[in-house]
Order: structure tokens, then sequence, then C-alpha cells
């Protein structure tokens, strides 16, 4: 690996690290949604982990459009 393809690399990490630490109250509304669903879904099927993801990023925005709303 020449030094500017290590530098690039560094890079990428450093830009997906603080992108992973400005978490949104979308973000932390959808990972409690997550954790709800998670205990209460069977995630054996192809594309259950996806469909999980997806209906706690929905729970969150109505979430969000509630709170919005008070």
């Amino acid at each position: 690996m020449t030094e500017l393809e290590s530098k690039d690399a560094l890079i990428l990490h450093l830009e997906r690290t603080l992108k992973l630490e400005r978490q949104t109250l979308r973000d932390q509304f959808a990972m409690a949604a997550l954790t709800g669903l998670a205990t209460h879904r069977n995630l054996s099927t192809d594309g259950a982990m996806m469909v999980l993801a997806v209906d706690a990023y929905l729970i969150a925005d109505n979430m969000i459009t509630e709170r919005l709303e008070q």
C-alpha cells in the first residue's frame, strides 16, 4: 500500500467514525424501536434485518412527527 493509499484509507475511516458519532434524535428513536422489534420478530428469513431496520426508522419518524405536534 502506498503512502497516498494509506492516507486515503485513514481519511475514509475517520469520516465513517465521525458519522457514527453524530447520532440524531431519529437514530436514537430508531435504536429504541429496533430493540423492541427484534425481541418480537422471527429473524431467520432472508432480508429480515433490513425489514427490521426500515420498520425501526418508520417508527422513529412517527415518533418525531408526534413529538413536533405536541
